[in-house]
């Protein structure tokens, strides 16, 4: 089995532990008459997750959504984002290694140090009162604003044919993608930032 094959098998496994975990805790909420999501919030889910294939990102424009709609409390955003965005990303990345030739220790180390730093931030996130988690989020649409701006005006995206990095390039995007992994528990999304660090490139035909 070739390495990528097991990478999607991996993750396969991954998304039916969660779906399980998920299943069970939904089915207790509901039992005591906690909300599931109305088509509003669906609808909003589904839009942002098409952006989100452009790679535009989700978070933010999910988080001005709920925001400017008064859907979620501030405090339960952040978890909000993570749980509801977990499938849709999940497939979108089922499809895009499937059909994208990427470096394979790259793509695996990079993955590692979001998960990782994801799972850190996690338990940080959750811990914080309502003020702090507003001043977060307020961060970062500001940051993730000035990433779009710089991203359309060609400021952070470079041309190339690079299939992947290494050296200290590769060790920069461990260390950073480790943090971003921790600020999605707060809500700023990964793929808007990345592009500024590594260089995005169109694959050669």
């Amino acid at each position: 089995m070739s390495p990528k094959a097991v990478l999607l098998a991996t993750m396969l496994v991954v998304t039916a532990a969660y779906t399980v975990l998920w299943a069970v805790e939904a089915r207790r909420r509901r039992s005591s008459g906690a909300a599931i999501p109305d088509l509003t919030r669906t609808g909003i889910g589904f839009v942002t997750n098409f952006f989100d294939t452009l790679g535009i990102g989700s978070f933010a424009t999910t988080t001005t959504l709920f925001r400017l709609l008064r859907l979620v409390p501030d405090e339960n955003i952040p978890g909000t984002l993570n749980v509801g965005h977990t499938w849709p990303t999940i497939f979108q990345a089922l499809i895009y290694i499937t059909i994208v030739e990427v470096d394979f220790k790259t793509l695996v180390l990079l993955i590692a140090a979001a998960a990782i730093g994801s799972w850190l931030g996690a338990g940080v996130v959750a811990a914080w009162p309502r003020r702090n988690i507003q001043i977060g989020m307020g961060l970062a649409l500001l940051v993730a604003a000035g990433l779009m701006v710089m991203s359309a005006l060609g400021l952070a995206v470079p041309s190339g044919t690079a299939l992947g990095v290494t050296g200290t390039k590769l060790q920069i995007g461990i260390a950073v993608n480790f943090l971003l992994g921790a600020l999605m528990t707060l809500g700023i999304g990964l793929y808007a930032p990345c592009p500024v660090w590594i260089q995005r490139r169109p694959f050669p035909s």
